[in-house]
């Protein structure tokens, strides 16, 4: 007789906690390594091996973990408030005035990566066109003692590689950003610094809805500029 299991309950999970974990291996890379995610290599190597178990993941960095944001969320939320009761500040200490001061500087350090790889994605046409120019033309350029197409080839192949970290970087700043402002969110909206369930939820969704608008919007520029770029190189 075929006994069917699909309504079964799974067995029980049991992790042990107290099991030391290997340190965080991103907060011991090194420059190059942080760039090029080569922190990765040893947990992909041993996941190859073998399927991976509690013992074999790294600890979570220390600025990563949820105990930190819900004190540092604690505390902003403390001096807001108690700065109104003092009469410094007229408005009471909301959400958004807690989350962004506490987000800022990651938000423009991707920022930053993103500029620099849109800037570099508008010098693509620019070198293509001096490309085809020279092709044209059929004269033999130097640059010091380098063929001038050499220096144009190598200069769209840097423009390319570097294009390719800092897009990695920002993807990667923005995506940790996210899940750090989720935990914030839920660590303050469960601690004792409760805030009403209707204005949490509302605030979340009215943020995500001005991120998406604001991305698409700035894709959008960027499709546009490149285009204007096309035209005019």
């Amino acid at each position: 007789m075929t006994k069917l299991f699909i309504f079964q309950m799974p067995a029980k999970v049991v992790v042990d906690v107290s099991q030391e974990r290997p340190p965080c291996l991103e907060t011991r890379a090194s420059c190059c390594s942080s760039l090029f995610f080569n922190w990765v290599g040893p947990s992909v190597r041993v996941a190859r091996g073998k399927i991976l178990e509690e013992s074999d993941l790294n600890e979570i960095a220390e600025k990563d973990k949820s105990l930190r944001f819900q004190k540092e969320f604690a505390r902003r939320w403390d001096e807001k408030t108690k700065e109104f009761n003092d009469g410094k500040a007229k408005d009471k200490p909301t959400l958004q005035s807690i989350i962004i001061p506490m987000f800022r500087r990651p938000f423009f350090v991707a920022a930053g990566f993103k500029l620099f790889h849109d800037c570099l994605a508008y010098l693509t046409p620019v070198l293509l066109n001096w490309i085809i120019k020279y092709i044209e033309d059929g004269e033999q350029k130097y640059v010091g003692e380098m063929p001038y197409g050499y220096v144009l080839a190598i200069a769209m192949a840097t423009s390319q590689f570097l294009q390719s970290i800092f897009l990695n970087q920002y993807f990667h700043i923005m995506y940790r950003m996210g899940m750090n402002v989720k935990t914030t969110v839920i660590c303050g909206g469960y601690s004792t610094v409760c805030i009403p369930a209707p204005s949490l939820i509302l605030f979340v969704c009215f943020f995500c809805l001005l991120l998406r608008i604001f991305f698409s919007s700035l894709s959008l520029l960027r499709v546009s500029i490149s285009l204007i770029f096309c035209c005019c190189f």
